[in-house]
Order: structure tokens, then C-alpha cells, then sequence
């Protein structure tokens, strides 16, 4: 029986001969479709219903007739076809001249540790530089050693001598930026002259969660409380939205605040601000039905001045560092002005809380932003215009 089924399979010989114009179209439109989702970052899924939809919009078309591209079919032309030749086109580069190296290391939903590569290198037929994808490795080991023998042996398996890198990036975790067993000291050690550049994005969140340490704790904990008591109960968000309404306030949902990236704490910020006063009715409304605990606490931040100027001064201080964070994401050239930009936000910065004549008379360069002879006094120290408005207010309590 196997052997009767063997005689009338069709031959995969009799697919390749076919040589027409119709048959190539087939394959090079198939290709494309593919090619399309790929760029555009769309699931295979989509093939599913793509091709019978360009056969019913197409039905005089000979090339829609015959297209059979499913997402299977989609998913191995990408990772056989597609994918392949595009490594063997940028490999085919990268063995002829120098290029820069930039890394990233992450886990998926799975657990799963994973580095992806993108190189950077001079586009000659286009005269421009190019940053192109190069592979996404799965690590066993994220220790700097590890990273670097897996960044090692996939060059080597793709044939890219080491000795072309020039550059090198990442962010700036002691695993990637160590001066002792980093990744880039890894790499010096082979490369000396080779280029290291740490993000500078991720050096201002740095910055921002070292200067947040300052603050009470209880001011993120707040924030976090208030996301924690909408999110997983729809009946109270509905609630809660008819409060905004009341108080003329967009219906929105409450941002939840990252842990990891401090910069990004400001939209959560901003929006809590915009509520304030339908947060104070809701929780009031809440405490008067159920006399729960953590209902109390919330509002008892709420109605209490100092928080409130935490938030303000916070809102104008990350607007500040968010606004310089995006011009280093930029997605044109900018380099002529980062210099300007990050010297006069760190000059507005120390203006805020440094003797005004010390500034004047001294190279900023040389400007001792610590020591605490060189401060104004509290009531001369600027907060933000909002925070400064509610610290005139009467009755409001200065801490």
C-alpha cells in the first residue's frame, strides 16, 4: 500500500523544472509576502487569510490563482530562505571590512536568556552607515565570559574575523561596562584600540534611580498602591471612572510604574496628579463603605500636602531628563547639539539649589555641586513652579 502511494506522489523534481514566467512570478510574490510581514513585524497568521484575500480581489490574475503561501509555508521561507541570505549578505561585508558591535542581553516569557547582535557598519554602494540586524543567540551562561564566548564562537561560525570590530556598545551593566571582568574588558584584552560606548539613556536612568534613593521610600510605595488597587478589579475602575467624570476629568485607566526604568515613573506621575481630586473622592467614598486599611492609608497620603509636593517636584524634574533622554533617541543625526543640551539642563539643574554667585564666578567645569557650603537655603530652593505654588498656599504644611 506504502508503495502505491509512493508511485502517485508527485516528484519535487517536477515543482523546480517548472521554468515559466507564471511559475517564477508565484515564487517571487510568495517571497515578497513574506519579505512584507517580516519588515513590518506582522505574525505568519496573517498568510492565512492574505492569500485568499489577493485571490478574491485578483480572480482575472494567473499569479493570485496559483499562490500557496500559508504560515507554514511563510515561516519556513523565512528561516530557511529569507533569513539566510540576508546573514550570508551582511556576513559577505562584514569578512571584507570593520564594523561595530551592539548588544543586548534579555529573557523572554519563557526564561529563557537570549543576546541579540546588531552590527553597524559603512554602507558603500549606498555611502551611509547601516545598523542591520546580525543574530539572536540563546545563552546558557550570562556571566561576561559567557556572553563573550558565545559573541566569539557565533563570528567564528559565520566566518567575521574578530580582528575587524572596531566598535563596541551596550548598556551599562557591570556584566557589559566592568573595568575588571566586563564584556569591553574582554574584548580589550584582543582588541586594545577597539571603541566602548555604554548607553547613555540607560546612564540617565542610573542617575535618576541614584538621586530617587533620596526620597522616602513611601512615595513609590504610594504610587505603587494606588495602580495595585484599580488593577485588578474592573467593577472599582468603572467606579472610579465615574469620579473623573464628576470632576471633568478623560476616563482613563491608572499607569502601572515600572520598577526597573525610573525615567519612566513621570507619565505615572503626571496622570495621578491630573486625578488627585478625583482620587481623594473616590478613596473618602471607598472608606466610608468598607473600613479597610490599605483604603486608609491611601487616602491619608492623598490628603496630605506632602506628597503632593513630592509628586509636583517630581513631575518637573523627570520632565526635565526625559525630554534630554529622548533627543539621545533621536532618530536623525544630533550629535552637534547634545553637548549644548546636556550642559545647560545640568546648568539649570545646580541653579536650582546652588548659590547664584558661586555659579557666576567659577568655570563650570570646576563646580563642586556637593559640597554643602555652596547650597542656597531651603526656603531659596527652587522645586518647580508648581511645587513652589502649593508650598505658598495657607494651611499647607512645609516638611
Amino acid at each position: 500500500m506504502n508503495l502505491e502511494k509512493a508511485k502517485n506522489t508527485p516528484k519535487i523534481i517536477n515543482f523546480v523544472k517548472k521554468n515559466d514566467q507564471v511559475e517564477k512570478s508565484v515564487r517571487r510574490a510568495e517571497l515578497k509576502l513574506v519579505a512584507f510581514i517580516s519588515e513590518h513585524n506582522l505574525p505568519f497568521l496573517i498568510m492565512d487569510h492574505l492569500i485568499l484575500l489577493l485571490i478574491s480581489i485578483f480572480p482575472e490574475s494567473d499569479v493570485a490563482k496559483k499562490l500557496k503561501c500559508n504560515r507554514t509555508k511563510a515561516t519556513k521561507l523565512t528561516k530557511d530562505c529569507l533569513a539566510q541570505e540576508q546573514i550570508n549578505l551582511i556576513t559577505s561585508i562584514l569578512q571584507k571590512q570593520h564594523f561595530s558591535l551592539i548588544i543586548d542581553e534579555t529573557t523572554d516569557i519563557s526564561t529563557q536568556k537570549s543576546l541579540v547582535l546588531i552590527t553597524r557598519y559603512f554602507d558603500k554602494i549606498h555611502q551611509r552607515s547601516r545598523d542591520t540586524f546580525l543574530g539572536l543567540l540563546r545563552v546558557q551562561d550570562c556571566t561576561a565570559q559567557g556572553i563573550y564566548n558565545s559573541i566569539c564562537e557565533y563570528l567564528g561560525n559565520i566566518q567575521v574575523p574578530i580582528q575587524n570590530l572596531l566598535g563596541f556598545a551596550s548598556d551599562n551593566a557591570a556584566v557589559m561596562m566592568g573595568n575588571m571582568g566586563g564584556v569591553q574588558k574582554l574584548l580589550k584584552n584582543i582588541l586594545p584600540n577597539i571603541f566602548v560606548l555604554g548607553c547613555v539613556c540607560h546612564s540617565f536612568h542610573l542617575c535618576s534611580s541614584a538621586a530617587s534613593k533620596k526620597l522616602p521610600r513611601s512615595v513609590e510605595d504610594f504610587i505603587q498602591s494606588i495602580y495595585n488597587y484599580f488593577s485588578h478589579s474592573s467593577k472599582l475602575q468603572e467606579c472610579f471612572q465615574e469620579f473623573q467624570v464628576f470632576c471633568q476629568l478623560k476616563p482613563h485607566k491608572m499607569l502601572h510604574p515600572s520598577q526597573t526604568r525610573w525615567l519612566s515613573l513621570q507619565a505615572a506621575v503626571d496622570q495621578t496628579l491630573e486625578n488627585w481630586d478625583a482620587l481623594i473622592l473616590f478613596f473618602r467614598d471607598e472608606c466610608f463603605q468598607e473600613d479597610l486599611n490599605s483604603t486608609k492609608n491611601i487616602l491619608n497620603c492623598l490628603e496630605h500636602p506632602t506628597y503632593k509636593m513630592y509628586f509636583t517636584f517630581l513631575s518637573y524634574i523627570l520632565d526635565l531628563i526625559n525630554k534630554l533622554n529622548m533627543e539621545f533617541q533621536a532618530e536623525k543625526p544630533n550629535v552637534f547639539n547634545l553637548v549644548t543640551r546636556v550642559s545647560d539642563v545640568y546648568r539649570m539643574i545646580l541653579r536650582n539649589y546652588l548659590k547664584k554667585d558661586y555659579i557666576d564666578h567659577i568655570d563650570f567645569n570646576l563646580v563642586d555641586c556637593k559640597n554643602p557650603s555652596n547650597f542656597l537655603s531651603l526656603d531659596q530652593i527652587y522645586f518647580g513652579a508648581k511645587t513652589e505654588a502649593l508650598m505658598t498656599k495657607p494651611n499647607t504644611v512645609k516638611n
